[in-house]
């Protein structure tokens, strides 16, 4: 009996030490593994725009697993920025939002400041959204976001 009750408490053993060894490590952050971009929009403001006089801005998180985002040449455009109303995006220079040459992993925010929004049509108001992505330096785009819908007025 003393033998099959040491097995028992062995086994108990070994079962709670696998349990901790479970539920007690940290868990890896799985975007720090991964080459291309994740982006997200934190915010839209304002979501009536006056035409002309008002800016938009949207704010942009980002994550990349190497850090390979921006180009130290402003003649690089990396950011795709796409007005629902127009058949093409406009594109915009990201400076490094890490140091060049390291791959490290960056999680962050950045602004655009979009002030030439305008109507296009012959009506007094607009709706819109914005389309985003990023390329990294490896030539990576990252997913697509779009905005929450924004009024343009005269």
């Amino acid at each position: 009996m003393h033998l099959n009750l040491t097995n028992i408490r062995i086994q108990i053993l070994r079962f709670s030490i696998i349990l901790f060894l479970f539920y007690g490590c940290k868990k890896e952050d799985i975007r720090e593994n991964i080459d291309t971009p994740l982006i997200s929009i934190k915010k839209v403001s304002p979501s009536i725009v006056q035409e002309f006089t008002q800016s938009v801005l949207l704010e942009v998180a980002y994550e990349d697993g190497n850090g390979d985002l921006g180009f130290q040449d402003p003649d690089i455009l990396s950011l795709s920025v796409h007005d629902s109303r127009l058949s093409e995006a406009d594109m915009y220079h990201i400076p490094p939002l890490a140091p060049n040459g390291e791959e490290v992993y960056i999680k962050g925010t950045f602004n655009i400041y979009l002030n030439t929004t305008f109507l296009i049509g012959v009506g007094s108001s607009e709706r819109l959204t914005y389309t985003v992505k990023v390329k990294d330096r490896a030539g990576n785009w990252s997913n697509t976001v779009t905005s929450e819908e924004i009024t343009i007025v005269e």
